[in-house]
């Protein structure tokens, strides 16, 4: 009788166990529910010339090119890694890193005072945005800023 309770009581406490991990799991979601949520950050270059664009909503350093690095011409939309909206994925980590650059860096050549000497010459942006700002500026980011 004592293992049939022993055994009820481990049963309670996986099914419980299993409930709280499937929240935790879910819980980028849950900031995209009941709402009017942004699967996009669109991004504008206002500029005359092509600028490469780096951004990253899990990284808090000001280490370079862990994220996403690619060219825009003039606009594209910036999806979110691990979530359907920006609400959910900024949920979890409150910013989304942006970087801009004049070039390409070539990743072959990763040694941190390279590193360094390419964001001193080519860096022209760098912000961490918060889902507020990214609120108010309609989740748009222009660079060079629109006044």
């Amino acid at each position: 009788m004592k293992i049939v309770k022993h055994l009820f009581v481990l049963g309670l406490l996986c099914i419980s166990l299993a409930f709280t991990c499937e929240k935790h799991i879910f819980s980028y979601e849950e900031g995209c529910l009941g709402k009017d949520y942004h699967s996009d950050i669109h991004f504008v270059n206002n500029s005359e010339s092509d600028i490469w664009l780096e951004w990253n909503p899990m990284l808090l350093s000001d280490s370079l090119f862990s994220g996403i690095h690619i060219c825009v011409k003039d606009s594209m939309g910036l999806k979110p890694l691990n979530s359907m909206c920006w609400e959910g994925e900024l949920r979890t980590i409150p910013f989304v890193r942006v970087l801009l650059f004049d070039a390409p860096y070539n990743s072959k050549n990763c040694h941190p005072d390279s590193l360094r000497k390419f964001q001193d010459k080519h860096l022209l942006y760098m912000h961490w945005y918060t889902e507020w700002e990214l609120d108010s500026l309609g989740w748009e980011i222009h660079y060079p800023p629109v006044e």
